[in-house]
């Protein structure tokens, strides 16, 4: 069966910071504010840009992200706690459900880590992570859709509580 449309998904155009962003995050990176505390324009911006971008999905579930089913997170794709250095990288950053955000917590995505954090380089293309990444990976080609029912392989599934928002889509095709 071939994929519906409305499953089709991929991160084409990458959010621009402003200058009022780059102001905002050299101001409170100065302050040493926590990522959690602080650049609140700057994840404004990006999130209204990536929730437009995203149709209002999860970057990873496609579940559709609501005030009541899910609220919405900007997802760090590589941890921005062992690699500080993408905090603010703009495709390292996508919206996605709690629920996701949640089951994926720091895991390193990173298909070729380095020993020294600090000096990695942050992957130009899907080579470079061991996740599917919406910023250059085609999602339904890690899914089978029947009926419109995403069907999910063995391999790709997490664990389940009654939703299913809980994937963890390594990067391979379903055979």
């Amino acid at each position: 069966m071939s994929v519906p449309d409305k499953y089709k998904f991929r991160i084409n155009n990458q959010y621009q910071k402003t200058a009022d962003d780059t102001s905002e995050i050299d101001n409170d990176s100065y302050l040493e504010k926590e990522w959690e505390n602080g650049y609140t324009n700057f994840k404004l911006n990006i999130r209204a840009h990536l929730k437009k971008e995203q149709k209002n999905k999860c970057a990873f579930c496609r579940c559709r992200v609501s005030i009541g089913t899910s609220y919405s997170n900007l997802e760090h794709l590589v941890p921005k706690k062992q690699y500080t250095q993408f905090t603010f990288k703009e495709d390292n950053l996508v919206y996605s459900c709690h629920l996701c955000n949640f089951s994926k917590t720091k895991k390193n995505t990173l298909a070729n880590p380095v020993p020294n954090t600090s000096q990695q380089q942050f992957p130009d293309n899907s080579q470079g992570f061991n996740i599917v990444n919406p910023y250059y990976d085609d999602y339904e080609l890690y899914l089978d859709f029947l009926d419109d029912v995403t069907n999910i392989s063995e391999e790709n599934f997490l664990y389940n509580m009654g939703v299913s928002c809980m994937l963890k889509l390594y990067l391979w095709p379903l055979k």
